[in-house]
């Protein structure tokens, strides 16, 4: 089931970046207007090679659209026409395996899901597997796990986690397993800790976060069976806005769950939890030093020190253990304007962003940054733009 992505296509697409150059770029026609960089009827696969001056202020990092003429085929592979993969709309999640040469991306397409590998070399592009293979609902949240397989979970009530043996294998070789063992939730962000726990969330309004703790970590049986614990805080999370709040993990079979204000996208660095709470505005921190008793604190916040922060989606976090924080289409809709991507500089001693600032603003109204994800050096930021418009965006950040 090898799709390739060796066809041209054109689209067109607005995107506001603040700080950015262009490095490799071609199109029928490219214009600059101010901070808003516009490209319509672009073809790809047709490249001819411009240089544009750097967008940048004083003491602000600034981003080139990075793209190659092979990684310009990621741009076409979640497009509606043609056959390659017309049936897998819907882009969200990204993960790059180790060698970080494939780069794997969810479609929470509802029955029709999948998931797609893409060859950051060769640009071929495969469907491992989709909604022809099993009854998969809302596939969304991605995961490379320590011995070398692929997690993804779905977004939708009774939300399953499956975990794909040998992704990096042929199509028509792929095998996947259900792990009932997480539990059934809507589930979108995951993450491992050093120990080998894996962290989930249940993506409703007033929402858990979960701990699922195997019975043989970091082996290929960890996800069989184990104990599933839930984060219950001794106070309600509106306290976190004057400091942090005490909180600790208790089994699912007896806790009283702490509500969180829809739990989405999570991200570990280091000992420290990152929870992204869309309707709440916030991105909260929690401490993984002891695995009993913890604490809870704001890392940012639309009330604190990121006031136009809307609806916080997607994180991802680059080798300095800053964070990316991507929006909710639907949250910035309330408030009145265009999804946003932010960069939040980590550091402060009480686990505060030092400063949060803007890294991009998608004009077309209709559309959101998601699966947003960082590469190990820092020199590629990767994010889809799902909506109306589907396709891959790369990004580098400018040091």
């Amino acid at each position: 089931m090898a799709v390739s992505t060796r066809q041209s296509r054109s689209f067109t697409g607005w995107i506001t970046l603040k700080r950015v150059a262009v490095v490799v770029v071609s199109g029928t026609f490219l214009a600059l207007f101010g901070g808003t960089l516009f490209w319509a009827g672009w073809v790809l696969n047709s490249w001819g090679a411009a240089q544009l001056p750097v967008i940048t202020t004083e003491g602000e990092r600034g981003y080139r659209i990075l793209i190659s003429p092979a990684e310009s085929d990621l741009l076409a592979i979640n497009g509606i026409t043609g056959e390659k993969v017309a049936f897998l709309p819907k882009s969200d999640m990204n993960m790059l395996d180790p060698s970080e040469r494939y780069l794997f991306t969810s479609h929470e397409a509802g029955a029709q899901s999948g998931v797609t590998r893409i060859d950051l070399v060769s640009g071929e592009t495969d469907i491992i597997i989709d909604y022809r293979d099993h009854d998969f609902t809302n596939l969304d949240g991605l995961l490379w796990t320590p011995w070398d397989t692929l997690l993804v979970s779905e977004e939708a009530t009774g939300g399953r986690l499956y975990e794909i043996l040998n992704p990096l294998s042929r199509p028509d070789e792929v095998r996947f397993v259900e792990r009932p063992a997480f539990g059934k939730r809507r589930n979108e962000g995951l993450a491992f800790d050093t120990q080998g726990n894996l962290y989930g969330v249940n993506e409703v309004p007033d929402g858990g976060i979960y701990r699922f703790r195997p019975d043989s970590p970091l082996t290929p049986r960890s996800l069989e069976s184990g104990t599933l614990d839930v984060l219950v805080a001794d106070e309600r999370v509106t306290d976190l806005k004057t400091g942090r709040v005490v909180a600790r993990w208790e089994p699912e079979s007896t806790a009283s769950l702490t509500g969180f204000g829809r739990p989405e996208d999570i991200e570990i660095v280091g000992n420290t939890l990152y929870v992204a709470l869309t309707t709440t505005n916030e991105v909260i921190s929690i401490d993984l030093s002891d695995p009993n008793i913890t604490s809870v604190g704001l890392f940012a916040s639309a009330d604190t020190n990121a006031p136009d922060l809307s609806g916080p989606d997607n994180l991802a976090s680059d080798q300095d253990g800053n964070l990316y924080i991507a929006e909710n289409i639907t949250l910035s809709r309330y408030r009145g304007r265009k999804n946003q991507l932010w960069f939040a500089r980590a550091g402060d001693p009480l686990g505060r962003a030092i400063d949060v600032e803007l890294v991009a603003t998608l004009n077309s109204p209709r559309n959101e940054f998601s699966g947003i994800l960082v590469d190990s050096a820092g020199e590629r930021l990767f994010t889809n733009v799902l909506g109306t418009d589907n396709y891959v965006l790369v990004l580098q950040p400018m040091r």
